[in-house]
């Protein structure tokens, strides 16, 4: 699915949304996505999406969001998040979010959180407060 096909879902009222493996997907498709709203969006693998597409995300009713393997997340575009009313955040395999990101985490309303083989976040980062 290109950002073209993400735009053609305008008219949808699409509580979930699945674009797991949408390499055709970027930043300016991420931005389409404020007029469906989604509760859950899972877009693992979409490794044209940044820092950038993560900022369209902020204003959107997020409980679930899956991002794991997207190489062009880093702490800037989790700073984006920390406004959400996110349950569920899965960042596996997110290289580029480190201890700086975990920081942002802490307003959210989570109850789960998978960090794995994010190798930027340290042990010292979960037990400072």
């Amino acid at each position: 699915v290109t950002d073209t096909g993400v735009a053609n879902l305008s008219s949808l009222a699409l509580h979930t949304l699945d674009m797991r493996g949408c390499d055709g997907t970027t930043d300016a498709g991420v931005a389409h996505l404020s007029s469906l709203p989604p509760h859950m969006l899972d877009m693992r693998g979409c490794d044209s999406i940044t820092d950038t597409g993560v900022a369209h995300l902020s204003s959107l009713p997020l409980h679930t969001l899956d991002m794991r393997g997207c190489d062009g997340i880093t702490d800037a575009g989790v700073a984006h998040l920390s406004s959400l009313p996110l349950h569920t955040l899965d960042t596996r395999g997110c290289e580029g979010i480190t201890d700086a990101g975990v920081a942002y985490l802490a307003s959210l309303p989570l109850h789960t959180l998978d960090m794995r083989g994010c190798d930027g976040i340290t042990d010292q980062r979960m037990t400072d407060r």
